[in-house]
């Protein structure tokens, strides 16, 4: 069993930031059951949000501990069918306060009645251009970017695995 949180990022009066829990997920998964943690990722992210249902884009960064166990996830997602906006700055404040010492990038790609799943498993140009963005984040603040997961209707693919999909696993 594990429990995974979902944050949100509010502002003070003064403009402090405030990590806050706003959906916590009680999940039959057994992080020691996954080989990598990107397995147990997708996993946890499919149940918790079924971010493959989405009809618009959606992002997720997942702040990983030491022993590369969730701490918890943050949303982005801006209505825009074909693109996530994310701020990269909230990034930076979701993995120093939550003490992150690695995350995973995950995001949905929508696909439309009538078009092939295979068109939307490979990475966008502005995917790429967003995941140099992470790796300078990563970079600045020392904490590892292990990972960027795509997700589709019925599977999700591993960027530095080259597009092997892998199948959600179902649960009863």
């Amino acid at each position: 069993m594990m429990n995974v949180n979902k944050y949100e990022i509010f502002y003070s009066d003064k403009s402090c930031p405030i990590l806050t829990p706003t959906e916590t997920y009680n999940l039959d998964i057994e992080w020691e059951d996954y080989p990598f943690p990107k397995y147990g990722v997708a996993q946890a992210l499919y149940e918790c949000t079924h971010l493959n249902d989405y009809d618009v884009e959606h992002g997720y960064i997942v702040a990983l501990n030491e022993n590369e166990e969730i701490l918890g996830f943050i949303e982005f997602c801006d209505n825009n069918e074909n693109e996530v906006g994310i701020n990269e700055k909230e990034v930076i404040t979701f993995l120093v306060m939550i003490g992150a010492s690695s995350f995973i990038f995950c995001h949905n790609h929508p696909i439309a009645p009538g078009e092939k799943e295979e068109w939307f498993v490979t990475p966008s140009i502005d995917d790429v251009r967003f995941m140099g963005n992470l790796f300078k984040i990563s970079d600045l603040l020392k904490i590892e970017f292990i990972e960027s997961l795509i997700f589709t209707k019925t599977c999700w693919i591993s960027m530095w695995e080259g597009g092997k999909t892998n199948a959600y696993l179902e649960r009863n």
